[in-house]
């Protein structure tokens, strides 16, 4: 046999150390062109006889989910080698570029003799990046947690009633002893400096491919698209970070004004648009979703849900209700339409049952955001909220270190742990229309007139909570997190002004896709045993996360067609 030379002289663990330094430095093209060189460093690498070598490789470039208690998807041994090179391919796949490779999409610039560009998009509906985006949202839920900031949870009992709650504190003094904004993350750029989270931003910062916001543009008309999975994970990259990451890394257009016709096709205007009008554009989008009064429903629970596997109707009939002016004679061949007198009596569907409506939800993130970024009371707010390393989890509720603690009710286990950070204290930020300006573009075609600015009510109110009992998940495989029923209290609408106190009450749960729901009550002015306003919400990030959780609000009897609505984001503070 003829004695190696060249690089296969060199011992494999100075090769591997060479190949887990490419990775540390983002050069993992490099370890692919390493692997062709020939076939016995292609085994060496791809082919290995066990996994350090890809284990190495990717804890140089992302975070260890392991480190994550709440991560529970490990029944199977996690798949170094396979999750490293998904990664990677879904960033690649998702960079601005990437649409120029497909055969599909044709892209056509036009170069006039002013100098002037003008782009002309024709969207394949062949093209679907719905693996990709799936792949980058699961860096957030594998990041590794924050460090705790809650002070030790109770011990688990076997009967909620002998545990011995901390009494709630009053809202003015809770309020006077807060800050407005979340504790600042302590050593990011140090030792709980996330990898996940940096290459989250990354990827996003360099900007999606182009075909992605015209299809979010085009999500106007096309109702169908709107409820894909693909569109799901973009509203939710969308919810996650902001209407940002469909803006970045694509030229600006020449025009300064948007077609908002429903004949429109919104796929090809949104490319000759300039920055401003695109958002503009998605601003009113936003607000179209967020203050449609046929968008709550108990078939959604009345909130920014969507029903899983064979519902009683289609998402795609509950969205064509979005733009219908008022209910008609139509409506008793649609199977969305149910009878004022009869939709009291349909029960609404269980969290295993239902799942997170990112759609929604992202037009949710896009209108508080706008709200607190345009007013000068708040504008100041929004920046330290919003810290990218504030998705990660385990920064309010159970700490890294811990595991829940179990008990037993009969035969069946029950873990009782304020796993969400729910008790402590609050501020909810609470945007509406003026009822009158709610009827009607309820009544027209909403935002017909784009020169005529939706300007909403914002107000930021201070909520105390505590945990007063627990009940067991309804969704099976989440039983170590069970559902948290909670009480409190929250700042009226007068809160500014009198120190307005309504009495709140609750629960927070897991529903089908994993995603943590936010339901709760607040009381009528004057009497706290009356419940006047019903919330429903999703929490944004990893379970207990800085970011908080974002959500809808409608009246608590549920009175079709005439009940306000709007949006709310709060934050945990303390």
């Amino acid at each position: 046999m003829r004695p190696a030379n060249g690089v296969l002289a060199v011992p494999s663990e100075v090769v591997e150390d060479i190949l887990v330094f490419l990775a540390i430095e983002g050069e993992f093209s490099a370890i692919a062109s390493f692997a062709q060189t020939c076939n016995r460093l292609r085994q060496f690498i791809y082919d290995p006889t066990d996994t350090h070598l890809w284990h190495r490789i990717f804890l140089a470039a992302f975070d260890d989910p392991y480190l994550n208690p709440l991560y529970d998807n490990f029944q199977h041994p996690f798949n170094w080698g396979e999750e490293t090179r998904r990664r990677i391919c879904a960033s690649l796949r998702l960079q601005p570029r990437a649409m120029d490779a497909d055969p599909d999409t044709t892209v056509r610039t036009y170069r006039l003799r002013s100098g002037e560009r003008l782009a002309s998009i024709q969207a394949a509906g062949s093209i679907d990046y719905t693996s990709h985006l799936q792949v980058i949202l699961s860096l957030v839920d594998t990041a590794a947690p924050l460090p705790r900031r809650s002070a030790p949870s109770s011990e688990a009992v076997t009967d909620p009633k002998e545990s011995s709650f901390a009494p709630i504190m009053s809202l003015a003094e809770a309020d006077a002893r807060s800050p407005l904004v979340p504790p600042r993350i302590e050593g990011q750029w140090g030792s709980h400096f996330s990898k996940n989270i940096a290459k989250l931003y990354s990827v996003t910062n360099l900007g999606l491919p182009f075909l992605l916001p015209c299809r979010f543009a085009h999500s106007r008309v096309d109702k169908a698209w709107l409820d894909s999975e693909e569109s799901q994970a973009l509203h939710k990259l969308i919810a996650l970070l902001g209407i940002q990451s469909l803006l970045n890394g694509h030229p600006s257009g020449l025009e300064d004004g948007y077609d908002w016709s429903w004949k429109v096709k919104h796929q090809f205007q949104w490319p000759r648009l300039k920055e401003q009008a695109r958002r503009d554009f998605a601003k009113r989008l936003c607000q179209a979703r967020v203050f449609s009064m046929d968008y709550p429903s108990v078939r959604r629970c009345w909130g920014p849900f969507r029903q899983v596997a064979s519902p009683l109707i289609s998402d795609a009939s509950a969205r064509a209700s979005l733009d219908k002016s008022s209910y008609s004679d139509e409506d008793d061949d649609d199977d969305y339409y149910l009878p004022p007198s009869t939709r009291r009596n349909v029960e609404p569907p269980s969290n295993s049952e239902i799942q997170a409506d990112w759609a929604q939800l992202s037009a949710i993130r896009v209108v508080v955001e706008g709200c607190l970024r345009s007013d000068v009371t708040f504008h100041d707010i929004f920046a330290p909220l919003a810290d990218r390393h504030g998705l990660r989890p385990g920064f309010w509720g159970v700490a890294a270190s811990e595991k829940p603690g179990l008990c037993s009710e009969g035969s069946s286990p029950t873990y009782e742990r304020d796993w969400a950070g729910v008790e402590g204290t609050w501020q909810r930020c609470v945007v509406w229309l003026d009822y009158d300006d709610l009827i009607r573009q309820n009544h027209v075609e909403f935002g017909s007139n784009p020169s005529e600015p939706l300007e909403e009510a914002v107000l930021i109110v201070p909520q105390v909570l505590k945990v007063v009992s627990y009940s067991p998940a309804s969704v099976p495989g989440y039983e170590h997190l069970p559902t948290i029923h909670f009480e409190g209290q929250l700042g009226g609408a007068l809160w500014d002004l009198e120190e307005d106190t309504r009495r709140t009450h609750g629960t927070v749960s897991v529903i089908a896709d994993g995603s943590i729901r936010w339901s709760s009550y607040s009381s009528h002015v004057g009497d706290p045993d009356e419940d006047e306003w019903s919330a429903e919400g999703i929490q944004l990030g990893g379970i207990g996360s800085r970011y908080g959780v974002i959500g809808m609000w409608t009246g608590a009897t549920h009175e079709p067609q005439s009940e306000p609505i709007g949006a709310w984001w709060q934050w945990r503070v303390a």
